[in-house]
């Protein structure tokens, strides 16, 4: 039998879970790491197309002429690329596996035959003048060659940040600078060393806040890789491409699970509701009308799940999961007329790989339209802003076209069915809820009402699948 966990209100752990798209691979300098390949040469760049990696990276100087260089150091085979020709470096200077060194345009004309996006780092010059040359030339040569579209643009430089910004391009930032500090300079976001997200772990939920992709960099073992692709970072740059899209693959992109609606007004057994949804096998169940009691201790044992509950001075409201969340938060909703105060509870779950979701139970007040309707658009702007595919059990205590079940179901979409819940056994009504949020990522597989005399209330049950 699962060890049960009781708790009133739990924080399990910190911050909000953004669902963003799975994360792009970024071949650091091209995919260099394999046979006739070398970094920033037009080899690394077919090879990482080749492999399936989304973009590929790599960092451009100025020459002495003008002329716009690939290569990652400012100094190759001896010369200093900002103070020579173009002409000097690619009849001399030859990179790992025999190809000349490229120009910009040669890497970009091959770039635009392929399907690969690009990542264009401007490198950091000791001249500002020639670093804005720089910008100025990378930018039209993107527009040339109708690139805009897939390209990214990254610098360590503060100056050609700030250019890049004047053209309105995605530019980010490859040194850690604080989330305050990438917005005040305007940044599209951070590009950031794996090390600066280990030691701020605050940063991802917050950089996720404020809508700024997030890349990292350099990543490329297996538990570094993994760690940031749950973390649903936007780009992962690495040395080693296949790894990563090998580990993306493996990552789950979906999953199946069962969530039950119960409310248990009017029960006179836990044994009885605890019979009917161990006979359902949910992964979660929503509950209201729930009294702390040991009896509730003993609803979640016979079940075998955990619980999770939160008083309201009547009743209360909870969550059972069979596995423990990541976080549990209590809500107070608006009571503006001081009306019995009402609650929700909403517990985040990792259902394995990337996919965050959040289960939440709520009991809207029966005592006024006005409080209904606050609390309905409180509950759904919470689930909403946390960024997740949600679920939502309720039971509204309102007629079906209120101004409150205007709020839920023009902002959720409905699991449960027509079929009515109340009163039990011989249902006339349906007041109770199963909602979801947002409609591509928790999709209804199929549902029903549960007959049953355990409380006033007959239990909605549905199957979904919750996506990436």
């Amino acid at each position: 039998m699962k060890k049960l966990l009781f708790v009133s209100i739990l924080a399990l752990a910190a911050g909000l879970f953004a669902q963003a798209a799975r994360p792009k691979v970024v071949a650091h300098r091209g995919y260099w790491k394999t046979a006739g390949s070398a970094q920033n040469s037009l080899r690394s760049l077919i090879k990482a197309d080749s492999i399936g990696a989304d973009m590929a990276e790599f960092d451009v100087w100025i020459a002495s002429d003008d002329v716009l260089m690939v290569n990652h150091d400012p100094v190759v085979d001896g010369y200093m690329i900002p103070d020579t020709p173009s002409t000097v470096l690619r009849a001399n200077v030859k990179l790992a596996n025999g190809e000349p060194i490229r120009t910009a345009e040669e890497y970009l004309d091959v770039a635009k035959d392929l399907n690969i996006g690009l990542v264009f780092e401007i490198k950091w010059h000791s001249n500002t003048e020639r670093e804005a040359l720089c910008v100025k030339k990378a930018i039209e040569m993107i527009n040339e060659r109708g690139l805009a579209d897939r390209t990214v643009y990254i610098t360590f430089s503060p100056t050609a940040h700030a250019e890049l910004g004047k053209y309105g391009v995605p530019h980010y930032f490859l040194s850690g600078k604080s989330p305050k500090e990438l917005v005040e300079m305007g940044s599209t976001g951070p590009d950031f060393h794996y090390d600066v997200f280990y030691k701020n772990t605050d940063f991802i939920p917050e950089f996720k806040r404020l809508g700024m992709p997030i890349n990292v960099w350099t990543v490329s073992t297996p538990e570094i890789t993994q760690y940031f692709i749950d973390q649903d970072v936007d780009f992962i740059t690495t040395d080693t491409p296949e790894l990563c899209i090998k580990l993306l693959r493996e990552t789950p992109s979906s999953k199946d699970v069962r969530v039950m609606d119960f409310n248990l007004e009017g029960a006179e057994s836990f044994d009885a509701a605890a019979a009917v949804i161990r006979a359902e096998h949910p992964d979660f169940v929503t509950l209201q009308g729930v009294k702390q009691s040991p009896e509730l201790n003993r609803l979640a044992e016979v079940s075998e799940m955990y619980i999770y509950f939160d008083a309201n001075d009547k009743n209360g409201v909870a969550v059972m999961s069979r596995t423990t969340p990541l976080e549990v938060k209590s809500l107070t909703l608006p009571n503006q007329f001081r009306n019995t105060p009402c609650h929700a509870i909403v517990c985040t779950y990792d259902l394995g790989g990337a996919i965050k979701f959040n289960v939440a139970s709520a009991s809207m007040s029966d005592e006024n339209d006005v409080t209904r309707n606050h609390q309905a658009e409180y509950i759904t702007r919470y689930l909403r802003d946390a960024g997740i595919p949600a679920v939502l059990g309720t039971g509204l205590n309102d007629a079906p076209n209120s101004d409150a079940w205007k709020t839920m179901r023009g902002r959720f979409g409905e699991l449960s069915t027509d079929d009515v819940t109340f009163p039990a056994p011989v249902p006339d009504r349906k007041i109770d809820y199963l909602l979801s949020y947002p409609a591509d990522k928790v999709v209804k597989r199929q549902s029903y009402v549960r007959p049953s005399a355990a409380s006033f209330h007959m239990p909605t049950v549905a199957d979904i699948t919750v996506k990436y």
